[in-house]
C-alpha cells in the first residue's frame, strides 16, 4: 500500500534491494548459494507478481529463486495458488509446505474451533489447497526433496498431531516422486 500511497517509494525500494543483492551475488555465486525469495501475504497478488517478475528478471537462477510458501500464497491468490507455483516452478529452490482457508487475513478469533482465517499453517489436506494439483507443479519444478511442513498444533494430542503430519509429508512425497517417474 505504501508503494500506491507515496509516490517514489516502489522505485526507492527496489533501488535498495538491488543494491543490497547486487553485493551479495559475487559472494553467494562464488559459494554456489541462492537467495531465496519467500510468497508474503501482506501484498495483494498484482504486486507479488510484479515484484518477483522484476526479481527474476535482473537476477538469473543460479542466484535467486522463490521459497514457495504455500499457505502464504494460498491467503494471497485462494484458488490460484497453482498458478502461481507453476509461473515460477523453475525457481522454486525452497518450500514451506501448509494449509489454509484461503484468503483474506483476518485476526485470530477462537484458536480451539478454527473459526478464523489466515496464516493457520494446518496440515496439508485440512485446508483449501488442491494438493493434487500443487504436487504436479512441484513434481515438474526445480525443487528438490525433502519437502518441509511448516505447521501449527491445534490439536490437545500432539502425539497424533505429530503423526497426522509425517503421514501427509510422507504422502504429499510419494505422490511427487510418482508424478516425477
Amino acid at each position: 500500500m505504501t508503494f500506491q500511497e507515496e509516490p517514489g517509494t516502489e522505485e526507492i525500494f527496489y533501488r535498495q534491494a538491488f543494491r543490497s543483492f547486487d553485493e551479495l551475488m559475487p559472494y553467494a555465486k562464488e559459494r554456489g548459494i541462492r537467495i531465496c525469495l519467500e510468497s508474503m501475504p501482506e501484498a495483494p497478488a498484482e504486486e507479488q507478481y510484479r515484484k518477483f517478475d522484476r526479481m527474476f528478471e535482473r537476477y538469473d537462477r543460479d542466484y535467486m529463486g522463490i521459497c514457495l510458501d504455500t499457505g502464504h500464497a494460498h491467503i494471497i491468490l485462494n484458488q490460484d495458488v497453482t498458478a502461481f507455483a507453476k509461473r515460477y516452478q523453475d525457481r522454486i529452490f525452497s518450500v514451506h509446505i501448509n494449509d489454509n482457508l484461503g484468503g483474506p487475513r483476518v485476526p485470530i478469533f477462537n484458536r480451539e474451533e478454527l473459526t478464523w482465517c489466515g496464516d493457520m499453517h494446518l496440515i496439508p489436506g485440512e485446508g483449501g489447497i488442491d494438493w493434487n494439483a500443487m504436487t504436479d507443479v512441484l513434481a515438474d519444478s526445480s525443487y528438490e526433496l525433502p519437502l518441509v511442513l511448516e505447521l501449527s498444533c491445534y490439536d490437545k494430542d500432539v502425539m497424533g498431531f505429530l503423526k497426522k503430519s509425517y503421514a501427509a509429508g510422507i504422502h504429499l512425497t510419494e505422490q511427487i516422486l510418482a508424478k516425477r517417474v
